[in-house]
Parts: C-alpha cells; structure tokens; sequence
C-alpha cells in the first residue's frame, strides 16, 4: 500500500491535493504491465495506437517549418480520425487478449489529462465501487445518473482501462478497478475531512460527527454509558446512533455510511477489524419465584420442561444455543422467539418463561435470577467494528479509544 502520511513541514491540504496526482500517474505506470490478468479486460488503446501522421510538405516559403498540432485525446477532430475503440455502454467487447500489453514508449512518464476533475471523477468512482451501482452512487452524490456515468466514462478514458465490469444494472471492479480503488479511498476522504482535520489540528478541539451503529442488546445496555461519557468530555461533537442487526449493521460499515459498528462477534470479513470491548457469559434467566430460580447451577437438561423464551434465528447467540442444545442432546419447549435481548428480558419479569441472557443484559434490581449452567456455555464477545478502508475523524477515534483504550492510532 501507499505511505499517505504528510511529509514533514507540508500543509495537509496541499500534500493530499498533490498525492492525487501521484497516486494517478504510479496507476498509469503500473497498470499497462499488469499482464493478462485484469478482469477479463485490458487496456484501451486511445492515441497510443494512433496511426502516425503523414509527414509535412517541405517548405517553400522560407518561414521554416511548420510544427503540425497533434489534437488533444478529448477533442472531436480526435475521436473523428483516432481508430481507438470506446467502451461499449454495456461493458462488454474490449481489447482482444492477443493484443499487445506492453505500453508504446510515449505513455512512460506521461501525466494524466483533465487534473482540474481528478477529485470529481475519484470521489464518484469511489462510491459507485462501494454501492456497485450508478443509481447508488448519484443518490450518494446527490448528481444525476448520467453525471456519475460521463465522469467514470472519463477516467477510464484517461487511464486507457477499464475499471468495471458491466452486467446488467450491477457493476463489478475489475483488477485494475480494485487497485485504483484502494488508491483512492483514502485521498478522497482526507479531501472530504479537510477542514475538521485542519481545525482540529490547530484550534486543538474535536468537532465534527460521530456515526454508530449498534445491535439492540449493545445500544440498550453497554453503550449508553459511554455516550453519556463521551457527551460530556466533548459536548459539540454530534452522536448519531442507530440500532439494527448485526448483518445489516455491516451492510452499513462496507458502505462507509457510518464510522464503526458495535456488537457480537460473529463471522470475520476481511475487510473488517474487530476490537473486543468486554467478553460476557450467557446464563439462564428465570423469574425470581421460578422453581429453578435458588438453583447455584441448572443442567441443561433441566430447562426442558419448562417453556423457553430463545433468540431469533440468525441471531449470534441463538447460533450459540443451538450448539450447546445440540452437543446435551437438549430438546426444549420453545414458547416464543425474540429480536432483543430486552424484549426476552420484560417476558421473563413478567413470568412468560425461561430465557438465556447475557449478564450485561439483566437491569439492576430486575425481579430476576440468572444462573450459571452446569456445563460451560460459550462466552460472548463484544466488539467495536471498524473497516480498514474507512478514514475515521478525530472525534470518531476518541469515541473508539474510550471503548477501547487499546486501539491503536496507526489502524
């Protein structure tokens, strides 16, 4: 990967502004020698296969000679005489794979054209990646569709590639698009955080907005105490909190719609970092008056003749029950099935039946018992959730630090 890091002594606005241009002219240089192996497509050939021009007449005129103009790669007398193929609208055709590779001598060290859109072009290319959509992508922007498509269209003409493969109304990176992409993301938000970053670094204050997304159990019980702590250390900082499940919540973080997700570790993406908060262990909840209620341990097998209040399916810890249920050969009587760890919470103090709970989910003073099983019960993991493409602000890593003392400033 790139060293983004600002050089010493240089402006950070002035030293994002020039990666740009240095991260555009390292991708024109190390994409034509990528190989066959760029998605199924290859590299357009624009004027660098143009058919050279017929030599000048000799001059008569005693002026000396005449330098003839070669037409800019944009202009109509370009595209009216070059052979160059475009891209088709539907992402098909391209290049054939016996063409050459190899770049034509003049594109070593040539600059990319049209600098004064690179940031326009980047940020929309950008969020069509994320979305895989154009649709997607303009709403984002809040631009027209065939805005996002004419400045994609550019870039690929620019960097003589193609940069997405077209299906259908679903576009896919290519190769070269996934490099690019990789590139770009964190110019583009750097850009996007420009002046929080250049009024935090110099006013020394946080500012700006932070953007949660927890599972209900999390945003009911472990996380309102660190949004009071962290509303009174920094009271101008805005807190936006959402709560959904935990699948859905990282829909959100791999759309870079918010800064982080807290809530149970379940399966590991690569393109997410886990950080655990607190490790908690599952008991059975029962009603204060419940026969198993003065128990100091329950087997599993002593919860089946009683009706059980579960998780819903697909939850993290209705995958651990079913587990557990499985290796004690225990068959329950399963009376309802919940969404939140509350919901089953207020049925168990009300008498509905018997629940398994996270210990951190239990209210103080609650009319209920939670009680160890016999045989170990898996421990769940909390965790905060951060993409390792996604810029945090300054205020989103104090919020992190604070649930995390351990976070490390280089992630």
């Amino acid at each position: 990967g790139s060293d983004l890091r600002r050089p010493a002594g240089k402006p950070r606005g002035l030293a994002v502004i020039g990666r740009i241009s240095e991260v555009l002219a390292h991708f024109m240089h190390c994409i034509p020698f990528a190989g066959p192996g760029i998605a199924g497509r290859h590299r357009l050939q624009g004027d660098m296969d143009m058919p050279s021009h017929p030599p000048a007449p000799p001059d008569t005129s005693g002026a000396g000679p005449v330098t003839a103009l070669r037409p800019h790669a944009g202009s109509r007398r370009f595209r009216e005489r070059s052979p160059a193929r475009s891209i088709p609208a539907g992402g098909g055709g391209g290049v054939k794979k016996e063409d050459s590779l190899a770049p034509p001598p003049e594109v070593v060290g040539r600059d990319v054209p049209n600098k004064r859109n690179r940031l326009k072009q980047l940020r929309l290319f950008c969020y069509t990646a994320l979305t895989g959509s154009i649709t997607k992508a303009a709403e984002r922007a809040s631009v027209t569709q065939p805005s996002v498509s004419q400045q994609v269209r550019a870039l690929e003409q620019e960097l003589r590639i193609e940069l997405f493969e077209r299906r259908g109304p679903r576009i896919t990176l290519t190769m070269a698009g996934r490099h690019l992409y990789e590139l770009s993301v964190p110019l583009v938000e750097g850009m996007d955080n420009l002046y929080a970053t250049f009024h935090e670094s110099f006013s020394h204050s946080i500012s700006g907005q932070v953007r949660i997304v927890a599972e209900p159990s999390v945003g009911g019980f472990l996380l309102p105490p660190y949004l009071k702590q962290f509303r009174a250390q920094y009271p101008h900082v805005g807190l936006n909190v959402q709560t959904l499940p935990i699948q859905s919540a990282l829909e959100l973080l791999r759309a870079h719609e918010v800064d982080f997700v807290v809530g149970t570790r379940d399966l590991l993406p690569d393109d997410f970092q886990y950080h655990q908060i607190r490790a908690v262990e599952i008991r059975l909840a029962t009603h204060e008056d419940h026969p198993l209620a003065e128990r100091e341990l329950v087997s599993p097998r002593a919860v089946e003749k009683y009706p059980m209040i579960l998780p819903s399916v697909g939850t993290h810890t209705r995958r651990l029950w079913n587990l557990y249920a499985r290796r004690y050969n225990v068959k329950l009587d399963v009376l309802m099935e919940v969404g939140a760890a509350w919901v089953a919470m207020k049925c168990v103090q009300n008498g509905l039946g018997i629940s398994i709970l996270p210990s951190l989910c239990v209210e103080e003073g609650a009319p209920i018992s939670l009680i160890p099983f016999a045989q170990p019960f898996p421990r769940l993991s909390y965790d905060l959730v951060t993409h390792r493409e996604i810029h945090l602000s300054a205020a989103a890593r104090q919020f992190i630090r604070m649930m995390v003392p351990d976070y490390p400033d280089a992630v």
